[in-house]
């Protein structure tokens, strides 16, 4: 997996740094994140990490060793800090693109009993190096805003922030008053999805989009998503609604989208508004929020928004809303490029 010298790594007591290996250590890997990130992760990564242990185990037993290079986005690339044949800690990469230009650090776990010893740092460092070894000319991570020990550590390593989410939680009905919306938030009509699109990508840093794109495919609505969308919501089973503030331009200043899911009891809330126009539409767009939710009660609330726009996030906890967790987007310039004047990494 890697040309570099392991200088750390000790075959005679199984301990130090080796990279990654799926018939080996894919179990513990998942054991491992599963325990340093214990209080953070959600239903489905819960469910994800039970997948992979059971893989893990697999791979033990049909030695599917073949899978580290089954495909050219791999999730099973990295490292792993032994202690006496034990995973302790463990940095996992993921190339995001066909040429290896661009790397995702998708976690960095480290046993409790064994935090505080520099592992950490010394896993970053190594994988790192490997990168820029391969050619990599970027590598982006997202960390908690309230983790100041790994945003102390990614800043040391040339990380810098790009941008960040937001996510709100809450539960119908709302315990708030809620106001009457104003007349200038109106229903989005589905065939101006290009419209909300633009308007959400506008949101997006540059050099983020490449790494957690907008999909088209998530907000067009064809004739067949449109047919869809009437025989669900006939049938009770979801709804979908699209509001907004038009501009006199014809574009939206702000414009939202509620995906309710009956079956679930769920709301799933985005909401996208252009960063010059902050501070203008957020009391108004929540409480369209409200009134649209609130017929529903004892519905799950899911709100995703720019981690910047601090008006909103205010307008929603004025609505009920908590926020939950905020997730800092960083990017490390590895290499040289023609297009980006950004200091190389050091």
């Amino acid at each position: 997996m890697s040309s570099l010298p392991l200088a750390t790594w000790n075959p005679s007591s199984k301990s130090g740094i080796r990279p990654f290996e799926i018939t080996r250590d894919l179990r513990q890997v998942a054991e491992l994140v599963s325990e340093a990130f214990a209080e953070e992760l959600d239903e489905a990564s819960n469910s994800a990490l039970r997948e992979l242990q059971f893989l893990g185990n697999l791979a033990r037993i049909l030695r599917l060793g073949y899978l580290n290079s089954f495909s050219s986005y791999s999730p099973f690339d990295g490292f792993v800090w032994m202690d006496t044949s034990r995973v302790v800690g463990n940095i996992s990469l993921q190339r995001m693109d066909p040429y290896g230009r661009r790397w995702q650090v998708a976690n960095i776990a480290v046993a409790r009993s064994h935090q505080r010893q520099g592992i950490a740092r010394q896993l970053l460092g190594h994988a790192m190096n490997y990168l820029k070894d391969m050619g990599a000319q970027y590598a982006v991570l997202q960390v908690r805003s309230n983790n100041k020990i790994a945003l102390d550590l990614y800043t040391k390593y040339g990380f810098a922030r790009m941008g960040g989410t937001t996510e709100l939680k809450g539960r119908t009905p709302l315990p708030a008053s809620i106001a009457s919306s104003s007349a200038i938030v109106a229903s989005i009509p589905v065939y101006e999805w290009r419209k909300i699109y633009d308007l959400a990508r506008s949101q997006v840093e540059y050099h983020a989009q490449w790494w957690h794109p907008l999909r088209k495919g998530e907000f067009v609505n064809d004739w067949p998503q449109r047919l869809g969308e009437r025989l669900t919501s006939a049938l009770g089973k979801s709804y979908v609604h699209r509001f907004g503030v038009r501009t006199k331009a014809g574009h939206y200043a702000t414009a939202a989208i509620i995906q309710s899911q009956c079956w679930r009891r769920q709301h799933e809330i985005s909401w996208w508004t252009r960063s010059q126009l902050y501070g203008h539409y957020e009391t108004a767009m929540a409480s369209f929020i409200a009134q649209v939710i609130q017929n529903q009660p004892g519905f799950q609330i899911k709100v995703q928004i720019d981690a910047d726009h601090t008006e909103g996030i205010e307008a929603l906890q004025g609505i009920g809303l908590r926020a939950i967790t905020t997730l800092d987007t960083m990017r490390c310039v590895l290499g040289h490029t023609s297009n980006d004047t950004t200091t190389r990494f050091r």
